[in-house]
């Protein structure tokens, strides 16, 4: 599983949200009550400090949130029924934007349920239909884009978009406060916002009533009194009269951030047997040829490694950039100090759960070569919203070396998310590049444990195979 990286290029380019879904619905058993009647839209300016104030710290907590996971739950305005349940996960991504992976089930009025999985990685985005053994995959460039592909994949709804946006909720009419209530027993400002007609054309589309007339897109926002992020969105569509013509509801429930989120693998792996259809299909065969041109040049896998170098790091082979960086002591140590041992670098943060899924791993290797000339050592790259990789190590019991804001050499060791791993010979040229925690072979549905250990097992093996003999 890779996990982007905020402060490293801009930070799943893409710029978007995770989908705003509307519409009202009748109290749940979890505390939220019913939503009251819409207003008529007006045309004239609405302005309300109270509520532009929140709607600004709306903003900036998004803003500041490096990763998020929640239990979306959607349901229709019209017929109260739950249309959509799936696990949405979501972190920041390199080159600016999010990558978001969600699964779950499609729910039909006769209760037929249909499962789907998608991904974006921030350079592709995948979706596996199980029924017909085959992973669809699209490249990607703007979150616009996103929404389409998921649209046509029937996986668009559980996603709060507005969330993931460069500028969360900027296309804003008018904003006004309602009364406060609570949602799934979170107490919740309300926030309504009265969208321009444009910004409601793809939730338009699904609704024939709310198509064939003038409505007006509306948004009742849902937000947490304790950190300002949303647990409810509705998605309105309003008749001049006042009247709600078609709706829809996203609960985000179990919402976590940052450290505490439940991250997923970004970039779906192809189950053994399954087809890779591609929607740009010259773009998805330059990218095949280019991949078996590198690893026909790439030298022999060492004994025991069946984890390819991943194309998108440095070129094994090539000499690894050099760098100056800070040990929490203040110390500073460049390439050069390594010179004469096999360096294993971790580029991570202490919000990147993969990361911290993989750290167990680098501390037995580092205690099992520490009488060698072998270095582990963490590259710690927080982005703008720093924690404390210092106290996070010692807290967990991790004593190998740490370097700290190495955000600043990511893009010259081509880090294009968290975690991603290195290992570099004695003569200081890269053997090895990873990316994320890979699946062993045959297990590409593999758990986390799964494929720490497998990182484990190929890290050994080249560390073995680069040790002087």
């Amino acid at each position: 599983m890779t996990h982007p990286q905020p402060g490293l290029v801009a930070r799943f380019t893409v710029a978007a949200a995770l989908a705003l879904c509307a519409g009202l619905a009748s109290a749940q058993p979890g505390g939220t009550t019913p939503p009251v009647a819409p207003a008529p839209a007006s045309t004239a300016p609405v302005v309300d400090s109270a509520a532009t104030d929140l709607l600004t710290k709306v903003r900036d907590a998004i803003k500041s949130t490096r990763a998020i996971s929640y239990a979306a739950h959607v349901e229709d305005l019209k017929t109260a029924a739950v249309t959509t349940t799936a696990t949405i996960s979501a972190t920041r991504a390199d080159a600016g934007g999010w990558k978001v992976h969600g699964t779950g089930e499609n729910i039909t009025s006769k209760g037929e349920k249909t499962a789907f999985t998608v991904a974006y990685d921030g350079l592709s985005a995948r979706s596996l239909r199980d029924r017909d053994k085959v992973v669809i995959e699209r490249s990607l460039e703007k979150m616009d884009d996103l929404q389409v592909f998921f649209t046509g994949q029937s996986a668009r709804h559980p996603f709060a978009w507005e969330l993931l946006a460069d500028e969360p909720f900027a296309q804003v009419s008018a904003v006004t406060l309602e009364a406060p209530t609570t949602v799934q027993g979170t107490a919740c400002e309300v926030l309504r916002i009265t969208l321009p007609a444009s910004a409601g054309a793809d939730d338009k589309a699904d609704d024939q009533n709310a198509a064939a007339t003038s409505a007006t897109p509306v948004l009742r926002v849902f937000v947490s009194k304790a950190d300002n992020l949303p647990r409810r969105i509705e998605r309105l569509h309003v008749s001049a009269d006042g009247t709600t013509l078609s709706g829809r509801v996203l609960e985000l429930r179990d919402v976590a951030t940052n450290a505490d989120a439940t991250l997923r693998q970004f970039t779906l792996d192809v189950p053994d047997g399954w087809r890779v259809r591609a929607a740009d299909r010259d773009a998805r065969r330059a990218a095949r040829e280019a991949q078996r041109e590198a690893e026909k040049n790439a030298p022999p896998l060492p004994e025991g490694v069946t984890w390819r170098s991943d194309p998108n790091t440095l070129t094994p082979g090539s000499d690894a950039p050099d760098f100056s960086l800070a040990t929490p002591s203040g110390a500073k140590k460049t390439l050069a100090d390594y010179k004469g041992k096999v360096l294993v670098l971790d580029f991570w943060a202490t919000w990147c759960g993969p990361c911290k899924t993989a750290m167990p791993a680098l501390q037995r290797l580092h205690e099992k070569y520490k009488d060698q000339p072998v270095a582990i050592v963490g590259m710690n790259a927080e982005g703008p919203e720093p924690g404390d990789p210092v106290a996070f190590k010692k807290e967990s019991g991790y004593t190998y070396e740490l370097l700290l804001q190495a955000d600043a050499v990511s893009e010259a060791f081509k880090v294009r998310g968290l975690p991603t791993f290195y290992v570099i010979g004695p003569d200081g040229k890269v053997i090895w590049g990873g990316v994320g925690l890979a699946a062993p072979p045959g297990s590409q549905r593999a758990s986390s444990k799964a494929r720490a250990e497998y990182l484990e097992q190929t890290i050994d093996a080249l560390i073995q195979s680069a040790l002087p003999k």
